[in-house]
């Protein structure tokens, strides 16, 4: 719940976030799986444009070598947020983005604070 709390309560109010926790034993790092509405269609190769370049993101994502973000190799001793298994769908005649977001919860800034970042990126690019 926190996350839905917390989204609300620096984006804006009217966002409807849903998220479910689980909690496992890993040595470090959160991990997010995450979905998001948006106005206007958005492609997969656009979304990681979007993202590639920005300051504290990191995008791993080819489908054709396996290579995703993993808590286990990515969110380790860094500021780093590592995003990936980016997907763009139509849900119900809505647009929707998916993401994997890892974070190092310890060292790095925390998974809270960079999820909104990753999702105040995403709203502007729905804006425009």
């Amino acid at each position: 719940m926190k996350l839905n709390w917390e989204t609300k309560k620096i984006l804006d109010e009217k966002i409807n976030v849903t998220s479910t926790c689980v909690r496992v034993p890993v040595i470090n790092g959160h991990s997010e799986s995450v979905f998001i509405k948006v106005r206007n269609e958005a492609s997969r190769l656009s979304i990681i444009k979007l993202l590639e370049g920005k300051e504290g993101i990191k995008v791993i994502d080819d489908p054709s070598k396996e290579a995703f973000p993993t808590a286990l190799e990515n969110a380790n001793k860094t500021n780093d947020v590592y995003v990936g298994r980016i997907r763009s769908s139509k849900i119900n005649n809505e647009d929707w983005i998916s993401c994997w977001i890892v974070a190092d919860n310890v060292f790095g800034k925390g998974a809270a604070l960079n999820a909104v970042q990753i999702l105040e990126l995403m709203k502007k690019a729905d804006e425009n």
